[in-house]
């Protein structure tokens, strides 16, 4: 017999798991917090606005009309995406050159590894509010 159970077979013991061995699943979190960020004419198609959600630094972008929310760091190395180029809807790092599609998230240069993470992001009226979330955490395969 494998795994602790077997363990604490071979031991002499009977027991039943520790507690902390068994895993439930955690409850929904709670809604995402919005918060407002910027009038939608201060975003106007290729504009950006660095802002803070929740103690975080987040980059608005706004991509041939369409508006996007990211944090303020490169996926590579961290680097402020805030000092990126942007054309053609891929946001290129000043560092090291590391380039992301903005509206997919994908990584484009070089094209394996790292992802822009978006974040909630929702029109009210003339109101552009962003909600932080943390990332979830993803299983190595």
């Amino acid at each position: 017999m494998n795994g602790l159970l077997g363990w604490l077979r071979r031991r002499g013991s009977s027991a039943e798991p520790p507690a902390a061995a068994v895993t439930t699943p955690a409850a929904d979190p709670a809604p995402a917090a919005f918060v407002p960020v910027a009038r939608i004419e201060e975003l106007p198609p290729g504009g950006r606005k660095l802002v803070q959600v929740g103690g975080h630094a987040v980059l608005v972008l706004n991509i041939g009309g369409a508006l996007y929310a990211v944090p303020n760091a490169c996926p590579h190395r961290n680097w402020p995406l805030s000092e990126a180029t942007e054309r053609a809807g891929v946001l290129k790092c000043v560092r090291h050159g590391w380039e992301f599609d903005v509206a997919s998230g994908r990584g484009t240069w070089p094209p394996f590894g790292y992802r822009l993470r978006h974040l909630p992001l929702r029109v009210l009226g003339d109101q552009v509010e962003v909600a932080w979330v943390d990332p979830e955490v993803e299983l190595a395969h």
